[in-house]
C-alpha cells in the first residue's frame, strides 16, 4: 500500500485509500494469466462445522473404491468435497515432479441407495476436487469413490464436509466387494430421480421406448459422463427384447464393459430383457486421454415367446 506507483488517479479509479498493509494487492491481468492457473472462491459460513476423513487407496482395482458413511442427525446444508493432493505439494521433488491430477467419480446418496432422494453423480478428469453443495435430511448416506490413478505415489484423498449441523464421516471398507451391485441400485435411484424431477432431467439423460418394434411397454434409459450405462425396463406380461449394444472407442480399453458382463472381444454384447424384468449394462470411461468412443444399437422385439 505504500508504494510510489500509486497516485491520485489509480486510487480513484479503483476506489481504494487504504495506506496501511491489509493483505490487498492488485495485479494486471497479463501478470495474473501468467502467476496463476486457478481462481477459487472459498464459501464461508461463520457458523459452519467441518469434519473431514482420510482415504488411502491403490491403483489397482478394487482397491482404488472406496466407500464413506455420511451420518446426519438433523437437516443441513451441506458442501461434500473430495479432494486429491494439490499438484503445488511436488512442485520442488524431483521424483514426483510429473504428479497429475487422477480422474475421479463419485455418487452420493442414501445409504439405502434405493431411494432417488438426494442422489448425484459427480465426475472430475482433472481439476483435482469433486464438490457436492446440497441439502441432507436426517438420515445415512453413501459416498461411492472410484478413482483412475495416474502415479503410484500420493494415492490418498481427502473427503471432507462442511455444513450446518455436523455430519458424522466414517470409511466402510467391507461394502467394497459391494460395488456392482452398489452402482446398480445408484443407477435405479439416479433415474427415478430424473424422472421424477421438476422441470427438464439432466441434460445426458435420455430415455427410449421400443414402440417401433410394437413394445411401448418396454423402455431404455441411458446417461453419458464418465460412466454410461443402460438400464431396461420391461413392464410387459409377454414381450421380449433382444438388444446389441455396439462400442467402441479411440483408445484401446478407454471405456470397459462392468463385468459380470461379457460382450464378444469386438466390442459387442447382447442383452436379453424378458418380461417383468430390469437390466443394467454399465460402460467405465478408463483414461484420462483425449478419446472419442461411440455406440450403437440394434434390437428386435417380440412377444408371447422368448428368442
Amino acid at each position: 500500500n505504500g508504494s510510489s506507483n500509486w497516485n491520485d488517479y489509480t486510487r480513484k479509479q479503483l476506489n481504494y485509500y487504504q495506506t496501511k498493509p491489509d493483505g490487498v494487492f492488485w495485479i494486471s491481468l497479463k501478470d495474473f494469466h501468467k502467476n496463476y492457473s486457478d481462481l477459487v472462491v472459498c464459501k464461508c459460513h461463520p457458523q459452519y462445522k467441518y469434519s473431514y476423513i482420510k482415504l488411502k487407496q491403490k491403483v489397482q482395482f478394487p482397491n482404488n473404491i472406496s466407500m464413506v458413511k455420511l451420518s446426519v442427525k438433523q437437516k443441513t446444508n451441506a458442501y461434500i468435497s473430495v479432494i486429491q493432493k494439490e499438484k503445488r505439494h511436488f512442485n520442488k521433488v524431483s521424483q514426483t515432479v510429473n504428479y497429475k491430477y487422477s480422474l475421479v467419480r463419485a455418487w452420493l446418496g442414501d445409504y439405502n441407495t434405493k431411494k432417488p432422494c438426494g442422489t448425484e453423480f459427480k465426475y472430475d478428469p482433472n481439476t483435482g476436487v469433486i464438490d457436492f453443495e446440497t441439502i441432507l435430511d436426517k438420515g445415512d448416506y453413501l459416498l461411492f469413490i472410484e478413482t483412475l490413478w495416474n502415479q503410484s505415489y500420493a494415492n490418498e484423498l481427502v473427503v471432507s464436509a462442511y455444513s450446518a449441523e455436523n455430519i458424522d464421516i466414517r470409511e466402510i471398507s467391507d461394502l467394497k466387494g459391494s460395488w456392482r451391485n452398489i452402482m446398480d441400485q445408484f443407477i435405479y435411484a439416479y433415474t427415478e430421480k430424473q424422472l421424477n424431477a421438476k422441470g427438464r432431467p439432466d441434460f445426458e439423460f435420455k430415455s427410449y421406448v421400443y414402440t417401433s418394434v410394437g413394445a411401448p411397454d418396454i423402455v431404455k434409459y441411458t446417461q453419458l459422463a464418465g460412466v454410461t450405462f443402460f438400464y431396461y425396463r420391461n413392464y410387459s406380461t409377454d414381450a421380449y427384447l433382444k438388444e446389441t449394444i455396439s462400442m467402441s472407442c479411440s483408445v484401446p480399453q478407454g471405456m470397459l464393459l462392468c463385468g459380470p458382463d461379457m460382450d464378444d472381444g469386438k466390442g459387442n454384447l447382447t442383452v436379453m430383457v424378458p418380461p417383468q424384468s430390469e437390466r443394467i449394462v454399465i460402460y467405465k470411461q478408463m483414461s484420462k486421454e483425449s478419446m472419442q468412443w461411440k455406440w450403437s444399437t440394434s434390437f428386435t422385439a417380440r412377444r408371447g415367446r422368448p428368442f
